[in-house]
């Protein structure tokens, strides 16, 4: 049976009521009945649940932040072994639907890839820990503002580490011991930037116990540190020296899938050798993204399309990443790459993303992945985030899809901290 509306009286009828309605006295029953709606009205305030005498009772708040995580999270960093950190993080941070949750595991990230001397990698988690917390002047954003400027001290960026410095300092949830921290930071980096009479002015504030602590803040944030934004010295055994393009991909990210694991054919004969890096290009392969055991014949059916059919040396890209996140090694980088375009090739690292992104999102572990790659390509190649483009940027193409190209557009105008973000 359907049901009907009821039929509406006619304007002139309805309107004649209302009027009779309002001119017609209040008796005393109707007053009594009014009344009882209104304590009615004011009983429905507190509920539900609510048995004390004119007591509002306000919602319980979520909890802000995961016990367990934060649990696992110290005992990592007590075992001193990043690696593990970040494994952890890896596995964790997809599943956390808390913003102080993430931000504490992009913390630890950003902390574990400074240990392991990434940190380019670690500044991009820095951003992204404290985007999550942002306006927040919580201690926990004061913790991620003091260590995010530890770091760019550490980089020489001294004019950056001061303004995270002075940020955490003027936030009101700045504790006694923080503010001491903070001051002789402050010192050292006006030191480090050349701003003397700032520098003094800041050591006059410091109380007794911070003028005691300054040498020892000083020979920490001083220690390794390289001049103001000048290349980094090449530190044996731990890392590549800048600009180097290696021939091994482990030596740029331990998780990167070799040609090996696809089964890679040998490279032709008609290539060339890569020129100085000035730039890398996003593409989308625009194929349906292949399941996790499928990526490396998937990514050996490319080869065979490159080679076979478009008459390449190899396949066109340097690396792949897949829906997982995975990162597999392409063309080797030391080879000029085929996939943006004649001259455009030219000190141009061409990275693909498995899946067509005109049709549906990048997936949020396939955009961590890309986040994790061009952060230690921009890194090694002291590259800026104006040189990260997209293939329709070179020529007339769709390539990398409508929702690829905006979220690189979008980190790229600074709008998104890092790729990662959703």
């Amino acid at each position: 049976m359907v049901c009907s509306a009821p039929r509406s009286a006619p304007p002139a009828a309805a309107s004649r009521r209302a009027d009779r309605a309002t001119s017609r006295p209040l008796t005393r029953s109707t007053a009594c009945l009014l009344l009882l709606l209104v304590g009615a009205l004011g009983a429905c305030k507190s509920m539900p649940g609510d048995r004390s005498r004119g007591r509002r009772v306000t919602p319980a708040a979520p909890a802000a932040t995961n016990p367990a995580v934060e649990t696992e999270l110290r005992r990592l960093e007590r075992a001193e072994d990043p690696a593990a950190v970040l494994a952890y993080v890896e596995r964790t941070e997809g599943g956390v639907d808390s913003a102080v949750t993430r931000a504490r595991l992009d913390l630890a990230a950003a902390r574990a890839q400074m240990e392991l001397d990434r940190q380019f990698l670690a500044l991009t988690r820095f951003k992204s820990a404290y985007a999550e917390l942002a306006p927040s002047t919580s201690g926990l954003a004061n913790d991620v503002l003091l260590e995010w400027g530890d770091a760019e001290m550490a980089m020489g960026q001294h004019r950056d580490a001061i303004r995270h410095y002075e940020q955490a300092l003027s936030s009101r949830d700045t504790g006694r011991a923080r503010a001491r921290r903070l001051g002789c930071s402050l010192v050292v980096a006006y030191t480090a930037a050349g701003r003397a009479a700032d520098a003094e002015d800041q050591r006059r504030r410091l109380d007794l116990d911070g003028r005691q602590m300054l040498a020892s803040v000083e020979a920490r944030l001083m220690a390794g540190a390289r001049p103001d934004r000048g290349p980094a010295p090449p530190r044996p055994g731990r890392r590549l020296a800048r600009f180097v393009i290696p021939r091994d991909p482990a030596l740029l990210l331990p998780e990167i899938h070799t040609r090996r694991e696809w089964g890679a054919r040998p490279i032709g004969s008609d290539h060339v050798p890569m020129t100085p890096i000035t730039s890398m290009t996003v593409h989308h392969s625009a194929l349906p993204a292949p399941t996790s055991g499928q990526v490396g014949r998937h990514v050996n059916g490319i080869q065979v399309q490159h080679k076979d059919v478009n008459g390449w040396a190899d396949i066109g890209y340097h690396f792949l990443v897949d829906p997982q996140g995975g990162i597999w090694e392409g063309r080797a980088l030391v080879h000029q790459g085929a996939h943006a375009g004649g001259a455009a090739n030219i000190g141009n690292i061409g990275i693909c993303l498995l899946g067509n992104f005109d049709q549906q999102p990048v997936p949020p572990n396939q955009m961590r992945g890309l986040d994790r790659l061009v952060s230690r390509l921009r890194d090694q190649f002291a590259l800026g985030p104006e040189a990260v483009k997209t293939h329709r940027e070179w020529k007339a193409t769709a390539c990398p899809g409508s929702h690829l190209h905006q979220a690189v557009m979008a980190y790229r105008s600074g709008a998104r901290s890092t790729l990662a973000l959703q």
